[in-house]
């Protein structure tokens, strides 16, 4: 029954939301944008791999799991640097389980430009404006009895990149399941559906970027670490008029002090999305963990030279 429902949903939120939405454009594309350098080594995906403190911004069902009890991290990439040297996404969050069924998140991200001269209708400069972008948001998860975990976030986004400051509150959903497999202990496969910026207009003729993605991961025990992969469809239906998929995959080798990791993320053939691989490393040294992660593209993309670099607490 909890996977008919699963299903259900997902099939509902991709299939019949999208019909209903024609002819908007979506600003605030930086929250399209993976968070944390974890997500980014891996394509951008993850949405079915528990991510800590970060969980918020990619798997906030996922917080229904057993772990620690609680996490925070901080997270900073140059935003289109190859463009606008000096724009920085920046990121911060921090998990609480409440139980061995529930927890609780809260998460901001900036999205920072260096400053542009305003010009008036005749082209003449009228002084300077500091565009800035951020979100910040909550989220709450619960796990059924039956393992099913449910998830639903708040957010409000602001935008002011015209000197005129405009904002809008959305919601999220989402779903998580996790199972044992092939008898071998410590082995895991599982899938996650997240909806994301289901809002009102942030403008006048403009949306939130409203995304529906269903991920899949499976973890093998290897030796004394763990071998995890991932693969998530990342269906956008806001804009309508643009709407297509993006496929991530990633897998990572994590043992006690460190990681590594590699992705790719296919943007669809999407005008402005770059197709691009990525890697990662992590060094932890209980209970700090600081990740990275390199982008990949090619010499031509606004998306070249771009890094990310996270720092996390858990205990």
């Amino acid at each position: 029954m909890m996977k008919r429902a699963f299903i259900l949903v997902v099939v509902v939120v991709i299939v019949l939301l999208p019909a209903s939405l024609r002819g908007q454009t979506a600003p605030a594309l930086f929250l399209t944008l993976p968070a944390d350098a974890r997500s980014s080594g891996m394509g951008g995906g993850g949405a079915a791999i528990p991510g800590g403190a970060f969980s918020i911004f990619h798997a906030p069902s996922a917080l229904s799991l057993p772990g620690e009890r609680v996490a925070a991290g901080i997270s900073r990439a140059p935003s289109l640097r190859a463009l606008l040297p000096g724009g920085y996404l920046d990121a911060a969050a921090v998990a609480l389980r409440v139980n061995d069924r529930a927890g609780v998140a809260a998460g901001f991200r900036r999205r920072s430009h260096p400053r542009v001269e305003s010009l008036d209708n005749n082209g003449q400069p009228v002084g300077t404006i500091h565009p800035v972008e951020w979100a910040t948001e909550i989220a709450y998860a619960y796990r059924l009895p039956a393992g099913l975990g449910f998830s639903v976030t708040g957010r409000y986004t602001h935008l002011n990149v015209t000197g005129e400051a405009v904002g809008a509150l959305a919601l999220d959903a989402g779903m998580y399941y996790r199972e044992l497999f092939l008898s071998l202990p410590g082995a895991t496969w599982a899938i996650a559906f997240h909806a994301e910026n289901l809002a009102s207009k942030i403008t006048r003729d403009a949306y939130l970027p409203a995304r529906a993605t269903l991920g899949g991961a499976i973890a093998l025990p290897v030796s004394d670490g763990e071998l995890a992969g991932s693969l998530d469809l990342v269906y956008t239906f806001i804009p309508a008029r643009s709407a297509h998929m993006e496929t991530a995959v990633g897998a990572e080798y994590n043992l006690r002090y460190w990681s590594l990791r590699a992705g790719y993320r296919d943007g669809g053939g999407h005008k402005g999305i770059d197709d691009h691989a990525s890697v990662g490393c992590t060094a932890r040294l209980l209970p700090v963990a600081v990740h990275f992660a390199y982008w990949i593209t090619s010499p031509s993309s606004a998306l070249k030279n771009t890094w990310q670099l996270s720092l996390d607490f858990s205990w």
